[in-house]
């Protein structure tokens, strides 16, 4: 079992959007998959109440048993300054827009991370904006981070609590390049994990 945690140091990067995208990806590659949903505002919860979702999502409380053992679990955490807090972790995902103040705690991140922890933080663009100046010179700067752009399609997703991966969902517009994005995502992850 393999525990990948998505964190940040500050709200609204899309955290919660990500990892429910994620898991919707591996599961659709064949792996057993739950989100521990750790945010206060219980956001993957809410979207799973609509039981559209094709895996399980429990809540920080408890309140669900799993009757399998999962492959992957994925950990939707609070914005949080601790980075120690998540030893368990196998890899922390560390979603963040491409603009200044985004970038600053991200370094912050990095700094406290890398010297306290002994897993790997792999930083990801997440809603990035091709038409915004700042967004680009940011993605040029780091253009080997994996990147998702901001698309109509994650809104709608979370709105309806339907799978990214889900059969019918295949002709919405943008779900074409958002599945594209999130598999290269995955590709990443599972290299960090294997690296």
């Amino acid at each position: 079992m393999k525990i990948i945690s998505l964190w940040g140091k500050k709200g609204g990067v899309g955290r919660t959007t990500l990892c429910l995208a994620l898991a919707s990806a591996f599961k659709a590659r064949g792996y057993k998959v739950v989100v521990y949903d750790a945010d206060p505002q219980l956001g993957a919860v809410s979207v799973a109440e609509s039981k559209e979702l094709d895996f399980q999502v429990i809540p920080k409380d408890g309140g669900a048993e799993l009757n399998f053992k999962p492959d992957i679990v994925l950990v939707d955490l609070p914005a949080n300054d601790s980075i120690s807090n998540f030893s368990q972790s196998n890899l922390i995902v560390a979603p963040v827009r491409p603009s200044q103040l985004d970038m600053a705690s991200l370094n912050k991140a990095f700094a406290l991370g890398e010297s306290e922890l002994e897993m790997s933080i792999l930083p990801v663009f997440n809603a990035w904006m091709q038409n915004r100046e700042e967004h680009n010179k940011f993605i040029e700067d780091y253009s080997d981070w994996p990147k998702i752009k901001n698309r109509n399609v994650f809104e709608r997703l979370t709105a309806t609590g339907k799978p990214l991966f889900g059969k019918d969902v295949d002709k919405w517009a943008g779900n074409k390049e958002a599945r594209a994005e999130v598999n290269l995502l995955v590709d990443a992850i599972l290299e960090e994990l294997e690296g």
